[in-house]
């Protein structure tokens, strides 16, 4: 089944899991309520949440990934902390850093591909490391497998290697 809400289909398990983060967002003063509840922000794209940053107890560290790689935290996404957070609690908020990454990547097509359809795939890999690195969340690691995996959903490659760094470092050696 799927379900209708202003020219936005759902599936029933989409619904189902909007359903339960917003739930969780309605419970105010838990660590889960604070994540949900500036999740659904359109301003936020990734929430970490760590207790006793200083070993302190009733402190919290909020830092957001902002939807517009910003550095600088909304007033609305401040707001909505201090809302959300429980009484007695000190929230320390700040936006989580970003980091410009280089990529080296060695393909191997499975066959001599004309320049037009090289440029294409070239692309396509742009496309899958972008995709692959959005994906991931406030300090999770980039994991190679799955990216290399996105790399060779085009079937005109056939093997491919990829090392990431930090962008102006050197990227490392691919293969």
């Amino acid at each position: 089944k799927k379900f209708v809400v202003p020219d936005v289909p759902f599936t029933d398990e989409e619904l189902r899991a909007r359903a339960r983060a917003a739930l969780l967002a309605a419970n105010k003063g838990t660590v889960e309520s604070i994540r949900f509840g500036l999740l659904q922000m359109p301003d936020v794209r990734d929430v970490l949440i760590e207790e006793f940053p200083n070993g302190v107890p009733g402190e919290l560290r909020v830092n957001v990934v902002l939807a517009d790689g910003g550095s600088k935290l909304p007033s609305s996404v401040a707001e909505r902390i201090e809302s959300l957070r429980p009484a007695g609690v000190r929230v320390l908020t700040g936006t989580a850093s970003s980091v410009d990454l280089a990529a080296r990547v060695l393909t191997i097509a499975g066959a001599v591909l004309p320049p037009s359809e090289l440029e294409q795939v070239r692309e396509g890999v742009r496309r899958a490391l972008l995709e692959q690195v959005s994906r991931s969340g406030v300090g999770q690691r980039l994991r190679n497998r799955p990216v290399t995996s996105a790399v060779l959903a085009d079937g005109r490659i056939v093997d491919a290697a990829i090392a990431f760094g930090k962008a102006g470092d050197q990227a490392g050696v691919a293969g």
